[in-house]
């Protein structure tokens, strides 16, 4: 008989941490697992990605916070085998939803984002109080992974959970090869944009977070140095400020706001720098896709991920949060003939999907007595 996922998200919105649920939901379909997805909200925005054979489960559930008993009855109805659940406070919350309805399925929360300083502040709750809860429910789940080393030392430092409990897990990709070619046309078709200009690229959820409004600050110095455009792909909350801060100091001309794209690999492979500017990530598949496309990076050095990824600035150049002349000068020394070689074969060997997943499962069959 098929082990039976349940994969527990709060949707299916366009994001990192959901993106790397899809491709785990696959591969594990594809392996021979009997795949749900179980969302709260019925955002979708990635529902074409997953695999016909995965079933997906909406709750419609308006708040997290009401998802106690929903997630109880869907457990109590579907008897999964492993429970995978993502993000703070669903975790926490699919921890007692599972309690409740005494199910014997191995539960295995997911972390994707450091808690203890701008993210517990982004939340409107203070770090012990979050932690108190982390600590209490974490402990009753089979394992924790979280996708980073600072994550895991953050979980060691404030929370009691069996440091054997806490497994680091990077997030992974899937790609085409054929999405990694570079090709000129290609590049005036995606960015209408002509051979003597340079061509920057940015992709996340315009929110606060990823705080593209240091970025644009940014770039607003480095036009007076360099001929370049920007391209912001993404959309969200902070759309219309960003759009106002463009044409408020007539950045129009040289930077654009692209909205979502289905696939962002042929406007990396196709760009000349990939630009991060977040204040806090988990860690991003994008910057790994940007490793995996061959262009020049640079990243703000927030605690998690980016350090991690670039090898401590090996791979590209880090900048610290919040500083839109640190990295308005890292932009421009990027172009000075600074080349970053990254160990491709590697790359490709640690952070794709097929392995990251693997990894996993490996995670699921661990023999509880140990």
């Amino acid at each position: 008989m098929k082990k039976k996922i349940s994969i527990i998200l709060p949707s299916l919105e366009n994001g990192g941490a959901e993106r790397l649920h899809i491709y785990l939901a696959n591969s594990w379909v594809e392996l021979g697992f009997d795949v749900t997805v179980a969302i709260l909200h019925n955002k979708t925005n990635l529902k074409k990605f997953l695999n016909n054979k995965i079933n997906l489960k909406i709750l419609n559930v308006k708040k997290i916070k009401y998802s106690l008993i929903p997630l109880t009855i869907f457990f109590l109805n579907n008897k999964p085998d492993i429970i995978v659940t993502a993000m703070w406070p669903l975790t926490s919350i699919t921890i007692l939803s599972k309690l409740i309805s005494f199910t014997k399925s191995k539960l295995i929360t997911v972390d994707h984002c450091p808690y203890a300083n701008l993210y517990s502040s982004h939340l409107k709750i203070n770090k012990p109080l979050l932690f108190k809860i982390i600590n209490f429910t974490y402990k009753f789940a089979f394992k924790n992974i979280v996708v980073s080393q600072t994550i895991k030392k953050e979980f060691e430092k404030f929370t009691k959970l069996n440091t054997n409990k806490i497994i680091v897990i990077n997030n992974g990709i899937k790609f085409d090869a054929i999405d990694l070619k570079k090709d000129s046309s290609l590049r005036q078709k995606l960015f209408d944009i002509s051979k003597d200009t340079l061509c920057a690229v940015s992709i996340g959820n315009l929110k606060p977070q990823k705080n593209f409004m240091n970025l644009l600050k940014a770039f607003k110095v480095v036009l007076r140095k360099l001929k370049i455009n920007l391209y912001i792909i993404g959309d969200g909350a902070e759309k219309k400020n960003l759009k106002n801060y463009i044409l408020n100091n007539n950045l129009n001309n040289n930077v654009f706001l692209l909205g979502y794209k289905e696939n962002v690999i042929p406007y990396l492979s196709n760009a000349d720098l990939f630009i991060n500017s977040s204040d806090y990530d988990g860690f991003p598949l994008v910057l790994i896709e940007a490793l995996i496309s061959k262009i020049k990076i640079v990243s703000t050095d927030c605690e998690s991920g980016p350090s991690e990824i670039l090898k401590n600035g090996k791979y590209g150049l880090l900048v610290p949060i919040k500083d839109y002349q640190a990295l308005a000068s890292a932009i421009m020394q990027s172009f000075e003939n600074v080349k970053y070689n990254s160990d491709y074969d590697e790359i490709l060997k640690n952070y794709s999907i097929e392995g990251v997943s693997l990894k996993y499962i490996k995670v699921f069959d661990l023999d509880e007595s140990k």
